[in-house]
């Protein structure tokens, strides 16, 4: 009996320490609408609009933030899964460039490293044929940030809905071949030597508006520490 019962005590005890270390190992936390990363020290502000998922704290996606709401365009109206739903992808790492050869480094095609890769496993917008848009240093307070923008061409071939499509679509057979454009931005902060990515994508035609949103995040955007100046 008394057997019995130790070894339930040490399952007990067992389930709340791994209910524990499974909690602490997140990435951060969100409080009052507010970010914080555990690890690199940054916060930035979440309204209600977006459904959010804190990652492992050892890995370097850190939270993705998803649109609640979202516009599906004319040619996937019934195929709505197809729609690039709007999505916040906030990536942070280590590196010894400077804030400006980072983003240099990601945008150019000869260059190749690890890190890129990775990176670029995670940005759909920087992965294949991107097509960039706006460059430019992004200031917040005394942060100098940087921020590019762009859009890149995606076809894909989906069931035919039998009534035709929008001007974007070409009918052949029992599917419809879709040509139209995701579009996005990446948003980058330095302090020290950690790089904060925040990239963003949705599709082209419902960007500028989404974009304004997007910007209304990066602007609470701060580290804890000192600042870098890129």
């Amino acid at each position: 009996m008394f057997k019995r019962l130790f070894t339930g005590f040490l399952i007990l005890v067992l389930a709340v320490n791994i209910a524990g270390a499974r909690k602490r190992s997140r990435a951060g936390k969100i409080d009052d609408g507010i970010y914080t990363d555990a690890k690199y020290n940054f916060s930035f502000s979440i309204n209600g609009n977006w459904d959010t998922s804190i990652k492992k704290g050892n890995k370097p996606v850190r939270i993705t933030l998803v649109k609640k709401e979202y516009d599906i365009p004319m040619h996937f109206q019934h195929v709505p899964s197809y729609t690039m739903i709007p999505k916040i992808t906030i990536y942070a790492d280590t590196t010894s460039l400077g804030l400006k050869q980072f983003v240099d480094s990601l945008l150019a095609d000869k260059y190749k490293s690890p890190q890129k890769k990775a990176i670029l496993n995670e940005f759909k917008l920087l992965y294949g044929d991107f097509t960039l848009k706006k460059n430019s240093k992004k200031i917040i307070g005394d942060l100098v940030g940087h921020k590019i923008s762009g859009e890149q061409k995606y076809t894909i071939r989906v069931s035919s809905s039998g009534a035709g499509g929008d001007e974007m679509s070409g009918t052949f057979g029992d599917y419809d071949v879709v040509s139209d454009f995701y579009a996005g931005s990446v948003f980058f902060a330095k302090n020290g030597n950690t790089i904060v990515m925040m990239h963003f994508i949705c599709e082209a035609r419902y960007f500028e508006t989404l974009d304004l949103e997007f910007e209304k995040i990066i602007k609470t955007f701060k580290f804890g520490g000192s600042k870098d100046k890129g």
